[in-house]
Parts: structure tokens; C-alpha cells; sequence
């Protein structure tokens, strides 16, 4: 580290050969992958007084931990790079703990009846078919889709529509009660909104292309939280990082990078990794000098920035036994409808699980625009709505009122601007392309991006992120090894 003086004595810069403006995963596996090839000469700029980013973990207990932000490992398989790191530092404990769409059995009505089992079942028979086909066009970026299919809410209205129908005119419909299946069907929808981070009709259909789901689709929860994972990094690493000490002006040229922080802080160096998240790219509240290409602008305007609100409710006592604390609640279309055109914030309750040690403790996820309503709610005004559906939907008025709220409000936090990325109906595979190519070009790598946003494969991941972070660190490796 190099600092620079006036002929006054005051300090005019710092140099560095790599700046990494962010310490949540990306930018640390940089930095690790930076240090395991001789690169010692960085620093990490981090605005909060923590790392880790959205994997933001709370002991609340002795051994009992939540997750604030991100929680699963999507795959436990090798090429699930956080997956390979959590196995390497023991941090699974003796056998996999992993959450499935099939804890959910308890489908709850408004009038408090539970969706039995055999009509459960066949609901997830039928969504099953319809979740591939969304699937297939999501995946493939075909360009046969009929052009109304612009976002999932209409393929999936199409879906359940024709599902039904099949049934009514099948020898099997007397069997069943339709109403019944297509109730459940229809609140299946949730099963695709809390992944993609916003509601079905803001999502598109044809957006991504070559996004990959690993062959192990378990997600898999770390019992001592995703903290666990940002405290594998050692001090080699964490003793590189500047806390509280945001960035608003990034300066490049074909040379050298300026890096000014609110502080007034200048930082120059060769390269610089920018791990921003997306919502806080679309608020510009760094400036680029040069600003951003055109192409990246373009990109992130085109990709969404997720909008969900995660909510923990604590309660003196589990009023639930283990393993029924998955409860789905099962609205009908005309009452999500009313509570759009109310203002009523509960109806996006969409269920409540249990959260994994804590047996005292529910999560529920709150989706699309009322997500930043309910970032406007005081603790109070949660546990009263979250009291008020409870008993609704199982008819149960003794079941008792929460006692605390857990949350952090991502939406707000001006480190963030929201969750992880959500694909629009503009976005398309080569959006993400961009943002991964360095300015000014790939052979002269400056200013480089990384960050779960910036990785077509596996956008919104904690293990899309990592790879983001070592991916642009070995470009300027690779670049200091050529120039040597």
C-alpha cells in the first residue's frame, strides 16, 4: 500500500492494485481468489460494519440462528462452489438439512378447512406438468412462444386453466372435488414468486436462457446460518477490509482506477471489482466517470431487482407441532383481488414455515408491491396481520400473538435496494452477458462487475455470486501474469 502526500503533508490517495468495493460473497471470494495467486496488494471497501452482505445470519439463542437474507444452499452438489466450501469447513453437521416443496401439506381455506391430502396430491400432480412447461421457456429462450406470453402469470393462468378442464372431462372428475384442486393449484403460484423475487405477471418468460438448476435441486440450510460461510474467510482476508466506508465516484482510464469514497476518502489502483448490488446499480448513486457502457445500462434496466420482504415471527411458545408448521394459505382469486384494490397488505401471505432449530419461530415472505408496504410497518402492525391471518385460516382465535418480529428491511437499505435479481419481461440473456465484460475491454480489465446479478447461470444465488467474484478476479490475474 502506497499513499501519495502533498508538499503540506496532508494525504492525497491510496494505492492499491485492487480495489473490491463490496465484502459480501463475491467480493470476498475475489479477494480470496486475488490472495491464493499472490495478489496481496488490495483492499475491500465495505459500507456497513459487517460482512457478509445479504447473507446476514443472527444468533438469537445460544446455537439457535436466523437468516435475515439468503438461507439455502440451492444443490448440494460439486459444482455448487458455496456447497464445496460449507463440506470443506464442516459446516453441514452430520446429516443434510434441506427444505422441499413437499413439507407443505397443510392448505388452508378461509374457512378454515384443511385441502385434504388425496385432492393435495393431485394439485401437485397437475403443477407439476405446468411448472416444466414454464420451465422449458424459461430456460430455453425459444423463440416460438406465443408473443402474450410475456411474463409466468399468463403461462400459468393457461396452465391451470387447461388442467382443470382436462380433469372436469376425465373419467377420474367424479372422484374428486374440482373446486378443491384448482384452489390449491392456483395457490401454488407462490412456488415460483418467492424464487424469481417478485410476482409472477413481473416476471418474464423468456428472459434468461442459460440459467441452470444443478442436478441436486435440495435446498439446503446451514444450521449455524450463512454467516457461517463469510466466517470461513480469515484474517488474510478480513484484515483487508475497510468497514464503513461507502463509495460515490468511481473514475477510470485505460491505466489506473480513482476511487472516491462519501468520506472523501481517494483510493486509486489498477483495477477495481464492483460488487454492487443491482438495486443500488439502478439508483446511480455511484457515479461511473466514464459512466457505465451503454450495453450495461441497458442491462440494468432491463433485469429487476427482487421485492420480497422476509418476516420471522417469534412466539413464546410453538402453538404448532414439528412438521406443521408449513401452512399454505389458500386465498381465491377474488379475495387477492380485493385485497389488492383495499390496500390490504395480509392477503400476500401466501404461507408460513418453520425455521430450522427454532421451534418457537415462523417465516413468511411477502411479495411484489405490498413487500414495500410492509417495510413501512411497525412490528406492531405485523404481528396483529400475521395474527389476524393465522386465525383466519385455521378458524383457531386462541392461537396466540406473536411476541417479536425479525426482519431487515432490504427494500430500504440503501446497501441494497431490494433481494436478489428478478428477471422483467425486457430481460434477456445477453443483459447479464454484458455486465460480466470488464471495462474497457477484456484484454485491458479496469472496471469489472460481479455479484449474483452479474451470472447467467446462476442469477440470485449465494453460489451465482461466488462464482461472479473468482470469475473476475482470475481476468485480472490472468492480466497481471500476461503484463509481467
Amino acid at each position: 500500500m502506497l499513499r501519495s502526500k502533498m508538499e503540506s503533508g496532508e494525504a492525497v490517495y491510496t494505492f492499491f492494485e485492487v480495489v473490491i468495493v463490496g465484502g459480501g460473497i463475491a467480493g470476498l471470494s475475489a479477494a480470496d481468489m486475488l490472495y491464493k495467486n499472490g495478489i496481496t496488494n488490495f483492499t475491500i471497501l465495505e459500507a456497513r460494519s459487517r460482512l457478509g452482505g445479504r447473507m446476514y445470519s443472527e444468533e438469537i439463542e445460544e446455537g439457535k440462528f436466523i437468516d435475515y437474507g439468503a438461507q439455502y444452499i440451492h444443490g448440494g452438489v460439486p459444482a455448487n462452489s458455496i456447497y464445496n466450501l460449507a463440506v470443506s469447513n464442516g459446516l453441514l453437521g452430520d446429516e443434510l438439512i434441506t427444505e422441499s416443496i413437499e413439507n407443505l401439506k397443510y392448505f388452508y381455506t378461509t374457512e378454515g378447512k384443511i385441502i385434504d391430502g388425496y385432492h393435495l396430491k393431485k394439485a401437485y400432480e397437475l403443477f407439476e406438468p405446468i411448472e416444466e412447461e414454464i420451465s422449458y421457456f424459461f430456460y430455453t429462450n425459444t423463440e416460438t412462444i406465443p408473443t402474450e406470453y410475456n411474463n409466468i402469470e399468463v403461462a400459468f393462468e393457461e396452465g391451470v386453466t387447461n388442467a382443470i378442464a382436462h380433469l372436469k372431462a376425465s373419467n377420474e372428475s367424479e372422484n374428486y372435488f374440482i373446486e378443491d384442486v384448482e384452489l390449491a393449484l392456483r395457490t401454488m403460484r407462490f412456488a415460483m414468486e418467492v424464487p424469481n423475487g417478485d410476482k409472477n405477471s413481473q416476471v418474464g418468460l423468456t428472459t434468461i436462457g442459460a440459467y441452470v438448476t444443478l442436478p441436486d435441486e435440495r435446498d439446503i440450510i446451514l444450521p449455524q446460518g450463512t454467516q457461517s460461510i463469510i466466517n470461513t474467510f480469515g484474517d488474510q482476508i478480513t484484515s483487508r477490509v475497510q468497514m464503513k466506508t461507502a463509495v460515490n465516484k468511481i473514475e477510470w482510464n485505460d491505466n489506473e482506477v480513482t476511487t472516491t469514497t462519501c468520506d472523501g476518502e481517494i483510493i486509486k489502483s489498477k483495477h477495481i471489482i464492483v460488487t454492487l448490488p443491482l438495486g443500488v446499480l439502478k439508483k446511480d448513486s455511484v457515479q461511473f466517470v466514464p459512466p457505465l457502457d451503454d450495453r450495461k445500462k441497458s442491462a440494468i434496466e432491463n433485469l429487476g431487482q427482487g421485492r420480497v420482504a422476509k418476516i420471522i415471527l417469534v412466539f413464546d411458545q410453538p402453538f404448532w407441532f414439528p412438521g406443521e408448521g408449513y401452512m399454505v394459505f389458500a386465498w381465491t382469486d377474488q379475495e387477492l383481488a380485493a385485497g389488492i384494490e383495499t390496500g390490504d397488505w395480509t392477503t400476500a401471505i401466501p404461507l408460513m414455515t418453520e425455521v430450522h432449530g427454532i421451534r418457537n419461530a415462523l417465516t413468511t415472505f411477502i411479495v411484489g408491491d405490498f413487500a414495500h408496504v410492509v417495510e413501512k410497518l411497525t412490528d406492531e402492525e405485523i404481528i396483529e396481520g400475521a395474527s389476524k391471518v393465522l386465525r383466519k385460516f385455521t378458524q383457531d382465535l386462541l392461537i396466540p400473538t406473536p411476541i417479536a418480529v425479525k426482519r431487515h428491511n432490504w427494500l430500504s437499505d440503501p446497501y441494497t435496494m431490494g433481494t436478489w435479481m428478478s428477471p422483467t419481461p425486457k430481460t434477456n440473456y445477453t443483459d447479464v452477458l454484458a455486465l460480466q465484460m470488464p471495462m474497457p475491454s477484456v484484454e485491458n480489465p479496469r472496471v469489472l462487475l460481479a455479484g449474483e446479478h452479474t451470472h447467467a447461470k446462476y442469477s440470485s444465488t449465494m453460489h451465482g455470486a461466488r462464482s461472479t467474484g473468482i470469475d473476475q478476479a482470475n481476468k485480472i490475474i490472468q492480466f497481471m501474469k500476461s503484463n509481467n
